[in-house]
């Protein structure tokens, strides 16, 4: 297992839970640049279909342009559509939002 794995199956293990949202910032800290790079990546290749790709892709274009997210995400998972509302706020609150979106995504698949 390489050490993005090993870091992935960490952060979904801790994003499971409140009570460890803590412990998940405190590991996202402690990664390197690299490593976070790689534990991205693997996480969008390993876990994220096509359309959930763009979608992540999209809100990270929206988070690099200072834009508001969009007001709702819609994705696939085993054949329904499931609606992940997201509330419309100031360009401020879109890494907040991105963050609770991603969150939602992985802890989906």
């Amino acid at each position: 297992m390489s050490t993005a794995d090993a870091y992935l199956k960490a952060l979904l293990a801790l994003s499971a839970n409140e009570q460890t949202a803590q412990a998940r910032r405190t590991l996202l800290q402690s990664i390197s640049n690299a490593d976070l790079t790689k534990v991205l990546t693997q996480a969008v290749q390993k876990n994220l279909d096509r359309g959930m790709q763009e979608e992540v892709l999209s809100s990270v274009l929206h988070i690099i342009a200072g834009k508001p997210a969009p007001a709702t995400y819609r994705f696939e998972s085993d054949g329904e559509v499931t609606g992940v509302e997201v509330e419309q706020t100031e360009a401020s609150n879109t890494r907040r939002q991105c963050k609770s979106f991603l969150i939602q995504c992985f802890a989906t698949y």
